[in-house]
């Protein structure tokens, strides 16, 4: 059997676009959510029309905390807009809404909203990953984001001696300024690549829809492909590399790593798995 593996681009880019409004949740099944811890005084309850209604019993504890049950996970932004929509009676609501977030270290990051900033049913979180938040916890505690970042829960308080309900909508994400973005190969040049111990028995050929196609016989088990010039990068404390590829079902692709080298000749790697 041979194996066949095409790449079509490699870049540092935005998985949402800047202006881009993208639906996170719509809160229309409880199942997808849950609340973690469970605790007395506290209910979850999935209305007919949609969305999930959260009620407080007296007295129970403040923190109605509901991990998603869906990963949402954002890549190199520097300000972004989460909007919650909401019901909720003047009489008997919420006094606070938070956001979390964990980045790749572990470390979570939580965004607040007060009632009393809420308008017009929605509480609107701005995002600057450029500013720590106030509260931020595990992981590596230094309040810097490592990427990327996943969208993990959201915390909704109430007073602890009163009834209160809250009915929860949607979850919207706009992404207002992305990170700088840089294409560093289309793979659509010929002789931009070339694979290290080439052989005849291990072509590569440009697809006519673009990208480079690397097929090798099952014996051998790596092919790698090499810049003929390579791309020097400009200095960054963190970037994301993001290769989009492709590979019949049957494949048995199991790992891709992206390969770099500095000026004192040092060799780094970016592993990640095929099912990754």
């Amino acid at each position: 059997m041979r194996l066949t593996f095409s790449i079509i681009a490699v870049a540092v880019l935005a998985a949402v676009q800047a202006g881009e409004v993208v639906r996170i949740a719509g809160f229309a099944e409880a199942e997808q959510w849950k609340t973690s811890p469970e605790r007395p005084g506290q209910t979850l309850t999935a209305m007919p029309e949609g969305g999930l209604k959260l009620t407080w019993k007296t007295p129970c504890e403040r923190g109605f905390w509901l991990t998603a049950g869906k990963t949402v996970r954002y890549h190199m932004f520097k300000r972004a807009r989460f909007t919650l929509r909401f019901n909720a009676s003047a009489d008997t609501p919420p006094t606070a809404f938070f956001l979390r977030f964990q980045d790749l270290s572990g470390e979570k990051f939580q965004y607040p909203v007060l009632w009393r900033e809420c308008r017009d049913g929605k509480a609107v979180f701005k995002v600057d990953t450029d500013v720590t938040p106030k509260s931020h916890w595990d992981g590596n505690r230094d309040g810097i984001v490592d990427w990327p970042l996943t969208f993990v829960g959201i915390t909704v308080d109430a007073p602890y001696d009163r009834f209160a309900e809250c009915e929860l909508l949607s979850l919207d994400a706009e992404i207002l300024e992305e990170m700088p973005v840089r294409r560093l190969s289309a793979f659509d040049t010929p002789g931009e690549f070339y694979i290290a111990n080439n052989s005849a028995d291990q072509p590569l050929t440009l697809r006519e829809a673009g990208g480079l196609r690397l097929d090798w016989p099952e014996a051998k088990p790596s092919g790698w492909l090499y810049l003929t010039q390579p791309v020097r990068l400009p200095q960054f404390d963190q970037a994301e590399f993001f290769l989009r590829c492709d590979a019949p079902a049957d494949s048995d692709i199991r790992r891709i790593l992206l390969r770099f080298i500095d000026d004192g000749g040092e060799v780094y790697r970016i592993s990640r798995s095929w099912s990754e």
